[in-house]
């Protein structure tokens, strides 16, 4: 009850989060970490943050760009049966983009 009380506190204080994939959250931190709520509260917030932080991300991509291919190709390593680790997804997006600008010298948020 404390963790869909702090999803909803999220939520509601400015999160712009895809509810569906926001509802999938809990259930998949709880399968990550049954029993143990101090876990699953920790892995709500930090999951509700990754979800977050990649909206924020996509949001300032133009159409075309490479970050959506970079997108694709992060999400399949990372979403299966059991939902999203929005966590690792993250961390896939921010890697794989920051290698990209090393690469070729120019932001994959915009298309060539």
């Amino acid at each position: 009850m404390v963790a869909r009380a702090m999803l909803m506190a999220l939520v509601l204080s400015g999160f712009s989060v895809n509810a569906s994939a926001s509802d999938d959250i809990l259930p998949w931190c709880e399968r990550q970490h049954p029993g143990d709520y101090e876990l699953i509260e920790y892995c709500l917030g930090n999951q509700t943050q990754a979800m977050q932080s990649i909206d924020d991300l996509i949001d300032r991509a133009s159409e075309n760009a490479p970050i959506w291919e970079i997108h694709q190709r992060c999400e399949q390593r990372h979403s299966g049966e059991q939902g999203t680790d929005w966590a690792l997804l993250q961390y896939c997006l921010e890697n794989q983009a920051a290698a990209y600008e090393r690469l070729y010298g120019r932001s994959p948020l915009t298309a060539e």
